[in-house]
Formats: C-alpha cells, structure tokens, sequence
C-alpha cells in the first residue's frame, strides 16, 4: 500500500475516535497525516470514502481476535466466556470501544457502511454458528450464535453509556444458553 495512503487512513482512523465521525474534515486528516491536503481526494473519491476503508482494519482485527480465541478455546463455555470478555474487560472508553460505537452510529445513515458492517457481522455469526455446532450445539447454534453476538455488542454501547455497570451475573446468564 502506497505510504501516504497509508498514513491517511491510520490518521482518519484516529480522528474518528477523537471527534466523531462526522468531525472529520479533509484537512484535519491531511493535518494528522502530514500530508497536502489534495493528497485526501487524490487517494479517495471522498472523505466518506476514506472513512469507510479506514475503520475496516480495526473491524477485521476484533472479529479475527474473536475468531483466533474460539479457536484456541476447549468448548462452547470457554468460547462464550472469552467472546464476554473481550467487551467487558477493556475501557468502556477506550479508542477500540469508541470506534466501533462511531461506526455502528455511522452505518445507520449510511447505506455502503451499513453493507459493509452488516456483511461483517454475518461472517462472525456465521462462524461461531458452526463453532458452536461443532460443539454440540446442533440446530440452536445460528440463533444462539446471533443472541451472543447482539448481546454482547448492546453490552459494549451499555458499558459506553455507562462505564459502571455492574456486569455480574451477566456471563453466567449468557452461559446458560448454551448448556
């Protein structure tokens, strides 16, 4: 990938976390990125445009940590305790939670992103549906696998509102639908 492109993308990434999706403007990302202006719309048809690709490498790295431990994990109770984990245990305000509740956001008003999530989001519960089948889940694997995943991405925006919620009890509950 072309340097400038690069460092264009990682800076609208960036910014996307500091002011929302819609604080993002051509020369901001130019500024962060130290690069001419132009060089935005030289590289992208549109700010939009550039948005959109900037935010798919931190979707890919969740869904692949999520996908890399369920394999790592022994069975469906492991797995769903890791795939808990891994929303409540970070900052409820980190940069990774505040990104993936711009572009969530975003993709209500914006019909490429919205297929580009959507399209995401069916792959990951695609996968733990099989994972889950593999483990003795049978025909409850695809709802169960599409409970968990809503569950836990209402969990994050929840945790985002409210950085002290009281989770307990919760992966208990979530645990009992795969018993």
């Amino acid at each position: 990938m072309n340097q400038t492109r690069a460092r264009l993308l990682r800076a609208a990434a960036e910014l996307v976390v500091e002011t929302g999706w819609g604080g993002v403007s051509t020369r901001l990302v130019a500024q962060r990125a130290g690069v001419p202006g132009g060089a935005v719309h030289y590289h992208f048809t549109s700010v939009d445009a550039l948005l959109r690709e900037s935010v798919a490498p931190a979707l890919a790295a969740l869904t692949a940590g999520l996908r890399a431990g369920l394999a790592a994990s022994p069975g469906p109770r492991d797995g769903v305790r890791l795939m808990i984990r891994a929303v409540t245990d970070g900052p409820a305000d980190g940069p990774g939670a505040i990104l993936i509740g711009e572009v969530f956001l975003r993709s209500t008003r914006d019909p490429v992103l919205r297929a580009d999530v959507a399209a995401v989001l069916a792959a990951l519960r695609a996968d733990l549906a099989g994972w889950l089948a593999g483990h003795g889940l049978g025909d409850r694997a695809a709802p169960v696998a599409t409970v968990l995943t809503a569950t836990l991405d209402a969990l994050g925006l929840h945790r985002a509102l409210d950085p002290a919620l009281d989770l307990t009890g919760v992966e208990d509950t979530l645990l009992e639908l795969i018993r």
